[in-house]
């Protein structure tokens, strides 16, 4: 029989949790998370993670995988997603992958990590060279293996970083690492795809997200930020800037008056909104748009 993994994409608030459970319904089939802020225990009010009463009896993965402490990794999603697809297509039911968050839901179109093993040794001497020397170092550094460089990676300074550890790990420049990158069979490549694009009318989409956020700070979302704070959250490197843990965060150390908090999330998260669409249409193919309303 053959099988198909079908992809409820679109930007935050935009009702893609609601129509992926509906759809799953119909078809007594069963959900896949691809929101990477989802994967942690303890991250529900500022993450919209969908509860017990919005999942209407439909089965859903990829929720709570990881303690704060844990950095959850691209790699690690895919080996867990392969295995969980199958689990679901051997009980006979269909695969809805609800999401996502950039590589974590390009990863089901493409490969998007290779063989290269960067060892912790290797990290911890491109982070001091940072400590020590910043972005020039880091360039500098760079220069070593290639004999020129592109744009964003002297503007960048994460993406610098990483492109370092890559090359010091494999001795090859970035150009070599992108040109074997690109010949590489993605883990879901062989499957065929149905990619479903959920949208909302502009206005629909603000009036529901400033009431969500509204929701989320009445429900104890500034209750939950302090608990996580206590346990390592502005440790994290990537859960400590996300919208709204960020503002929140700001807010406790002063930064921001509570009363700042709705406005400056809701900027932030259009913001981020907006990227999303267009990395959504430049990235990821388009079967079908639906309205959520």
């Amino acid at each position: 029989m053959t099988r198909s993994l079908h992809v409820i994409t679109g930007v935050t608030g935009s009702g893609k949790s609601s129509v992926a459970v509906e759809l799953a319904k119909r078809v007594d089939g069963e959900i896949l998370s691809c929101d990477s802020t989802q994967f942690y225990r303890g991250l529900d009010i500022g993450t919209a993670k969908i509860t017990e009463e919005e999942r209407r009896g439909v089965s859903h993965h990829g929720l709570d995988l990881a303690e704060l402490d844990e950095c959850f990794s691209v790699e690690r999603f895919v080996i867990y997603a392969k295995r969980i697809v199958d689990e679901i297509w051997a009980r006979g039911r269909d695969v809805f992958v609800v999401g996502g968050s950039g590589f974590y839901l390009l990863s089901f179109y493409r490969a998007v990590f290779d063989a290269v093993n960067v060892t912790p040794q290797v990290r911890i001497t491109v982070r001091k060279l940072w400590q020590t020397g910043g972005m020039a170092t880091i360039i500098a550094k760079l220069l070593e293996y290639n004999p020129c460089l592109p744009l964003e990676l002297t503007q960048n300074p994460i993406r610098a970083q990483r492109a370092l550890e890559r090359c010091m790990a494999s001795g090859q420049s970035v150009e070599k690492l992108r040109n074997a990158f690109e010949r590489l069979v993605g883990p879901f490549d062989h499957i065929p795809k149905i990619t479903v694009r959920v949208v909302r009318p502009q206005e629909d989409w603000g009036r529901g997200l400033k009431k969500r956020i509204d929701d989320m700070l009445q429900n104890g979302f500034i209750e939950e930020v302090i608990q996580l704070r206590k346990n390592g959250l502005e440790q994290h490197p990537t859960l400590s800037r996300a919208v709204g843990y960020r503002e929140i965060l700001a807010h406790l150390n002063g930064d921001i008056r509570e009363e700042e908090l709705a406005e400056r999330i809701f900027i932030h998260t259009r913001q981020l909104a907006h990227k999303q669409h267009t990395w959504l249409r430049h990235k990821i193919p388009c079967d079908l748009t639906v309205n959520a309303d």
